[in-house]
């Protein structure tokens, strides 16, 4: 129950009839500072994002803590990282965002990381140049697998397979930025990395060095987001319970608007119930890319 993995679509949730409702409701159940981060993004995907996250967090908490609404804690960590602050509830989680979707992990005790990646063709360099360009923050290893890649599709995702297991390790040990990426090696299987995969055979090494205890969830959410997990696992775990990490397929699941103010409660009452806020999320822009 604690291991879930979530979803949420940023076109779906405002495509839907019921938006407005929902996103006045939203900002109503969320506390004021996160209200005033939603507001201070210049384009609307980005304010989106902010609401969707935070609602996110607190319904995941909510289902696997069983914990009220209103009683939910959350606060940050020196480098920004949300933690679940409420006295009694146990649960490590990770957030990350990009392109269309908002995804969770999250894990009763476990230390764990997530990002997700939009495969992105539409550029104004290829997959070669753009690797080439970056090449300093990958291994040798790396940049063979990457480059070695038959079609540009097969490069595109290469690299940002790559890219989300650095950002994963990154985030579920909390150390932000590194001078040395390149340090943080991949070492990747014969397993094809495509939609419908579920891979776990990844491993990593840092200056050179295997790092175990690490297990990677490596998958698709739909055909053009790439996502990875990454999973600090207890030094006492049994080879038993390693295989059944190793097996078992937990796929992210798409969650809709609705579905994540499920059993919500509002915290921060607005005098007109959220359209000033919701009219001045309207007018602003779109991202132009």
């Amino acid at each position: 129950m604690f291991s879930l993995r979530w979803a949420v679509s940023l076109a779906q949730s405002e495509a839907c009839v019921s938006f407005e409702s929902l996103f006045r409701r939203a900002l109503q159940c969320l506390p004021n500072e996160d209200v005033e981060k939603q507001r201070r993004f210049r384009f609307r995907e980005d304010s989106l994002a902010c609401v969707l996250s935070r609602i996110l967090i607190r319904q995941v908490v909510r289902t696997c803590c069983q914990l009220p609404w209103h009683t939910i804690e959350i606060e940050r960590s020196e480098r920004g990282k949300p933690y679940v602050s409420t006295p009694k509830a146990q649960l490590k989680f990770n957030v990350s965002h990009q392109g269309d979707l908002v995804v969770l992990a999250s894990s009763e005790k476990e230390d764990i990381g997530v990002d997700v990646m939009r495969i992105d063709e539409d550029r104004s360099t290829s997959a070669q140049e753009h690797i080439e360009r970056m090449a300093k923050l990958f291994s040798e290893g790396e940049l063979q697998m990457m480059r070695s890649a038959a079609t540009e599709r097969e490069k595109w995702m290469a690299f940002y397979r790559i890219w989300c297991l650095k950002e994963s390790v990154l985030k579920a040990d909390g150390t932000g930025l590194v001078n040395n990426l390149s340090a943080y090696d991949f070492h990747t299987g014969i397993e094809k990395h495509c939609p419908g995969c579920f891979i776990t055979s990844t491993t990593w090494h840092k200056h050179g060095v295997r790092q175990h205890n690490w297990l990677f969830e490596e998958s698709f959410i739909g055909e053009n987001h790439c996502v990875a997990v990454a999973r600090i696992l207890s030094l006492s775990h049994t080879p038993a319970e390693e295989g059944n990490n190793c097996t078992r397929r937990n796929l992210f699941s798409m969650m809709s608007f609705e579905r994540l103010l499920d059993g919500s409660t509002i915290i921060n009452p607005m005098e007109d119930g959220g359209i000033k806020e919701y009219e001045e999320f309207m007018l602003k822009p779109s991202k132009p890319f």
